[in-house]
């Protein structure tokens, strides 16, 4: 079973910082700020940890928000969901991360049909579980 981390990191304005990673998948959608696999025998919030310094440069520790499986069709996996509230900017790593931004809530929520669905799906945790807008 694939066991993935979802990382969005949110910014002093209550922004979102959302990137486009290269897939087979989702080319030209948006998804979270930092994603990655958990390796075996690893712990879920060192995997969160690891993946938020390779992916942005960002030495933070996340919190944890849920971990359910899902199941999207060409994707299922046991996904855990973290975020991150940073002054800090994040430097993207070109090998993991094509493209780059902040968005509002709202932005978000107008646009999420851009987005890929594990973003979705942590995008609605995040807002049901915090009090960001």
């Amino acid at each position: 079973m694939l066991k993935t981390v979802i990382i969005l990191v949110i910014n002093n304005q209550n922004k979102v910082f959302i990137t486009k990673i290269p897939s087979n998948h989702f080319t030209e959608r948006w998804g979270a700020s930092a994603a990655g696999m958990v390796r075996k025998d690893e712990k879920i919030i060192d995997a969160a940890k690891r993946t938020l310094n390779r992916e942005l440069d960002l030495l933070k520790n996340p919190i944890f928000l849920s971990e359910n499986f899902y199941d999207f069709n060409v994707i299922k996996r046991f996904m855990s969901v973290f975020y991150i509230k940073t002054g800090d900017l994040p430097k993207v790593n070109p090998d993991d991360v094509f493209g780059s931004k902040w968005m509002t809530f709202n932005e978000i929520d107008k646009n999420i049909d851009s987005f890929i669905p594990t973003f979705r799906v942590a995008f609605e945790i995040l807002k049901k579980k915090t009090k960001f807008r």
